[in-house]
């Protein structure tokens, strides 16, 4: 079911699409949103439970869908991939922060969604005095394609040493297989990720101070500030209803480090 709801989003991807699906009187604006495969609680994320897009984005949408504004259909990208299909006109938004995008000014950026922090994990616990100018010559456990604001320049400089992987649960595989010294995600990512089963030997220690904070937005193409202003008057609505705690609440599954053994 996985495999056919991803065809499906490649086949809308590779379609030529309206810039966004104008609402008629009565009807709710269609917007395509694209989600970094696999996705990742609690922004965006496929529940294979339910064989659907779950998430604060999903949310977010679903509330603004009954206040009759928009909608979402929701396609499996990357992000570089959903960079130039934004440009392009194939997708409507994604969820990002311009420093990682390759020509941000293309874009228009909704209001803020919110933080996001990124820390280093290890294997064994940090020095309360941990800084990465300590961590010289340590190989970091990364992403491909994913760009670390904070990281950037000792990575540059080759100061640290970015080790690739295609996704969070094999950069978690290598930290637990010691291919890396440090793995950098995002704490909302590493919470699950390292939740597994297959990591519950393990006890998973996190950097006293955060490699990167910024904010995520919804990132858009210059010609929808009309749709960027009604975006952003419903998450002022929605953050101030409540409704998004609690959606974060849902989704974050706990943020609680170090995880210790639990087999």
């Amino acid at each position: 079911m996985f495999k056919k709801t991803l065809l499906i989003g490649l086949l809308l991807l590779f379609t030529p699409l309206p810039t966004v699906k104008v609402a008629l009187a009565g009807e709710v604006s269609v917007l395509v949103f694209a989600v970094n495969s696999p996705g990742s609680p609690p922004y965006a994320y496929f529940d294979t439970d339910s064989q659907s897009y779950q998430g604060l984005v999903r949310d977010f949408f679903e509330f603004t869908a009954g206040h009759g504004s928009f909608t979402a259909n929701y396609v499996d990208s990357n992000r570089s991939r959903s960079e130039q299909f934004l440009r392009e006109g194939k997708i409507d938004m994604f969820l990002a922060n311009p420093k990682w995008l390759k020509q941000p000014e293309d874009f228009i950026a909704s209001t803020t969604i919110l933080s996001h922090h990124s820390f280093l994990y290890s294997l064994n616990e940090f020095p309360l005095d941990f800084e990465l100018a300590k961590a010289a010559g340590k190989r970091i456990c990364t992403r491909s394609g994913f760009v670390y604001t904070g990281l950037e320049d000792l990575f540059n400089s080759n100061v640290l040493l970015r080790v690739d992987s295609s996704s969070q649960a094999a950069m978690a595989a290598m930290l637990a297989k010691q291919r890396c010294d440090y793995a950098v995600m995002n704490d909302f990512n590493a919470a699950v990720t390292f939740s597994d089963h297959s990591f519950c030997g393990l006890s998973i220690h996190q950097s006293p101070l955060a490699t990167s904070s910024v904010d995520l937005v919804f990132m858009m193409r210059q010609d929808m500030q009309n749709i960027k202003t009604l975006i952003d008057a419903q998450l002022q609505d929605y953050i101030s209803s409540g409704k998004f705690d609690a959606s974060l609440a849902r989704h974050s599954k706990g943020r609680h480090f170090p995880i210790l053994p639990s087999c």
